[in-house]
């Protein structure tokens, strides 16, 4: 009998083992592995036996060992409750996604939101006021859009001329008006 060693830092690593002269072993690994916010994701096998999977078989010759490669990912999380957002993720270390999100976005009659930033305490994220922008994965990051709720007012006057239709803020106060032109003639 031969023995086979499966050497691997993540995913749970099947099929080492004794084994007869010439048989066929098969080994592998759970790919990708991690916990919450951090993953291992297998760049495959070398040694004995070399491949890009995260499973294969070799013939017991003699003794043999199969590495593992890994590489690190980390999750970008993107929370918004509107504008479609964009990045949330996993990617490599050292990568530099972009977040976004459109705005503003449309509620229901005379409803809209207005992007008004993004906010991240964690290394490499990104908090300020622009829709897009990238960051940098070194550890997992989170991603919060903040929204400001709009409302449209509409100024009608069978007369003169009237000012003050627009989107207004939630608590802002809007201002209407109306010309001093002559009325009838």
């Amino acid at each position: 009998e031969y023995e086979l060693t499966v050497d691997s830092a993540h995913g749970s690593p099947t099929g080492a083992g004794w084994y007869a002269e010439n048989a066929l072993a098969n080994f592998g690994v759970t790919s990708p592995d991690g916990t919450s916010g951090t993953r291992y994701v297998t760049t495959g096998y070398s040694g004995d036996a070399s491949g890009s999977g995260s499973s294969g078989s070799v013939t017991m010759s003699s003794a043999k060992t199969v590495t593992f490669g890994w590489n690190t990912e980390y999750e970008l999380t993107v929370i918004s409750p509107y504008g479609s957002p964009t990045g949330a993720d996993w990617y490599a270390v050292g990568s530099t996604p972009s977040i976004g999100v459109t705005s503003p976005e449309a509620g229901g009659a005379g409803v809209q939101y207005m992007f008004t930033g993004w906010s991240s305490s964690d290394t490499g994220g990104y908090t300020g006021t622009s829709a897009s922008h990238s960051v940098t994965m070194n550890n997992p990051i989170a991603e919060t859009a903040s929204w400001e709720t709009q409302y449209y007012l509409t100024v009608t006057s069978a007369y003169g001329t009237p000012s003050g239709t627009g989107w207004y803020g939630s608590g802002v106060k809007a201002h209407a008006g109306l010309d001093v032109g002559t009325v009838g003639t």
